[in-house]
């Protein structure tokens, strides 16, 4: 029997990070990109970018699918999602890539920049990460209680179902006024296991601030409203994490802020187009 060769690449600067972060660098670098995490931005965000991306989009997810397209399109994100482990040999200067048993692929580096350390093992030193919270996300279809001009409900006293947001249900064809919504909270880790902030006291308290905001059910008959009723479709959490920027050799641990290595690159870009002296 023949065996296969482990494919060997050679790449000069390589990003690891699935945030917006790690994804509007390599666009800006030009540099290949390996997603370790899927942090893909809620829907409902609003843009991040002016004119940093040469197209002005309408939300931030809609920033993130287009960097990852455009660097898969280039040749630079040729995993996209399918990473399940990445493994740093530092003394090599090699990372083994796994994106599901046996597909392995050893891919040398000249310099590592690393956003985020999830799924992520080999390095020789502790990356300083605080998780400060959880940022949870319960998607509900509406059942009744769907049409209503309200795009946004928010709690400013609760971090609990703090954030409420609308938007045209994708389950109807055709439709133009019959709203679905996700509930935004933010939990530490002890709330995230408590009955008491569960998907279905979040359902109550969503029911309870719809009804506050004037929202109603469905018709039932003449002058009347059906109850408000919400199914759950599914609960999304995300880590909300502080990483410390940190450097040993041709490793860059990069926890700057989007706004930090927007900087970056619009400084090269004032640098570039300014007349050198006479």
């Amino acid at each position: 029997m023949r065996l296969l060769k482990t494919p060997l690449f050679r790449w000069n600067e390589i990003v690891i990070g699935g945030n917006t972060n790690a994804f509007f660098y390599a666009s800006k670098k030009g540099c290949h990109i390996i997603p370790n995490i899927m942090d893909i931005p809620l829907a409902h965000n609003g843009p991040s970018f002016a004119n940093d991306l040469g197209v002005n989009l309408n939300s931030s997810e809609d920033e993130w699918r287009f960097m990852a397209y455009k660097l898969n399109r280039r040749g630079l994100n040729p995993f996209t999602n399918k990473i399940k482990h990445i493994r740093i040999d530092e003394p090599n200067k090699q990372l083994v890539v796994n994106i599901g048993t046996p597909n392995i692929f050893y891919i040398s580096y000249d310099e590592l920049r690393v956003f985020d350390t999830e799924n992520v093992s080999g390095l020789s030193f502790e990356s300083q990460e605080r998780v400060l919270g959880y940022q949870v996300y319960d998607w509900f279809d509406v059942r009744s209680g769907m049409k209503h001009g309200l795009d946004f409900i928010e709690d400013p006293n609760s971090n609990f179902v703090k954030k409420i947001h609308f938007f045209l249900s994708e389950r109807i064809d055709g439709n133009y006024d019959k709203k679905d919504l996700v509930a935004e909270s933010f939990l530490s880790e002890e709330q995230i296991h408590d009955i008491d902030y569960s998907d279905s006291i979040s359902r109550l308290k969503t029911i309870n601030m719809m009804k506050g905001a004037g929202i109603k059910g469905k018709k039932n008959g003449l002058g009347s409203h059906a109850s408000i009723k919400l199914e759950l479709w599914k609960r999304e959490i995300k880590k909300l994490k502080s990483i410390k920027s940190f450097q040993k050799g041709d490793i860059i641990i990069d926890g700057r802020p989007l706004e930090e290595i927007k900087n970056e690159f619009s400084s090269s870009r004032d640098c570039a187009s300014r007349r050198p002296p006479s």
